[in-house]
């Protein structure tokens, strides 16, 4: 966001089986069971087409293409090596399979909307409007991962995969030297794909988010002209109320902030300049006549 903007956005439940939770499936039995232990808390799965799962199916690909060139120069070495690489690799990855958990209320009584509003490190505003199951999940509750493994199959997991990528080390090492070239362009390649899925994808790209309907209302964009007070007036304005504003500790705790803050709440709704009231409670010996400032 640029420096000074102010958004507003409504997030909700895209379908009601989304604010159930009923459409988070999960497709093992160890995050199964997990679920029926923790009802209230929600999981966030990778999208079924998006780029790191692109990247994964070439990396099978060209692995797949391996296997058959090692075959056609019957490099039976080679063949043995990308077995135990390939094998080290899925343990490897099996043991630290994870996925974002978030947290739901377990609690069915009713209650109030639950808003947010977020300012950024560059002085800009978001109020994100949504009931309290909403904000919780995504704000306001606490956020961790889950792990598949645990403990001791972790470790056993780990040192399995340890043990065979030494193993396929020792036996790259020792086939011909056309598979070690093409052993060794197909990782350059691999990690330049995983290099540019870091920096080029966004995280909103590669999680499954369709539980939530994001809905855009309104936005004030910056001007050249735009100051911090003047987009917190336009806040301030837009809910309704200024007691988030002390809680959030979003201006100095000084008597002439608090006295702004004060006639803020009294201009709600009415036409009202933020900017010159601000410098004349930080200025009380200047006068404010015909556009100018005077001593």
């Amino acid at each position: 966001m640029e420096e000074y903007e102010f958004r507003v956005y409504r997030i909700s439940y895209a379908t009601r089986d989304s604010e159930e939770g009923q459409n988070s499936k999960i497709a093992s039995k160890v995050e199964e069971s997990y679920r029926r232990v923790n009802r209230h808390r929600i999981p966030i799965k990778l999208k079924t087409f998006c780029w790191l799962n692109f990247v994964t199916l070439v990396s099978i690909l060209i692995t797949i293409g391996l296997y058959i060139w090692a075959g056609c120069i019957h490099d039976g070495t080679a063949l043995v090596g990308l077995a135990t690489m390939s094998l080290s690799t899925s343990v490897a990855s099996l043991s630290a399979r994870w996925y974002p958990r978030l947290s739901g209320r377990s609690s069915q009584a009713e209650v109030p909307s639950g808003d947010v509003i977020i300012r950024t490190r560059a002085g800009a505003f978001i109020l994100v409007y949504g009931d309290d199951d909403v904000i919780r999940e995504l704000y306001e509750g606490m956020e961790d991962c889950e792990y598949m493994f645990k403990g001791n199959t972790h470790h056993r997991l780990l040192g399995t995969s340890t043990l065979l990528l030494m193993a396929s080390i020792i036996l790259l090492s020792n086939c011909g030297s056309e598979m070690q070239i093409a052993i060794g362009v197909a990782y350059i390649i691999l990690n330049a794909l995983y290099w540019l899925l870091a920096l080029l994808v966004e995280p909103r790209d590669l999680w499954d988010m369709s539980r939530y309907k994001i809905e855009f209302v309104e936005c004030r964009p910056s001007t050249p002209d735009s100051s911090y007070t003047e987009t917190l007036w336009a806040v301030i304005n837009m809910t309704g109320s200024v007691e988030w504003v002390a809680n959030g500790e979003l201006i100095p705790q000084t008597p002439a902030w608090d006295q702004w803050l004060q006639e803020a709440k009294e201009h709600i709704g009415k036409d009202w300049d933020p900017v010159r009231r601000k410098d004349e409670l930080m200025n009380p010996r200047l006068a404010y006549r015909n556009g100018r400032w005077f001593d």
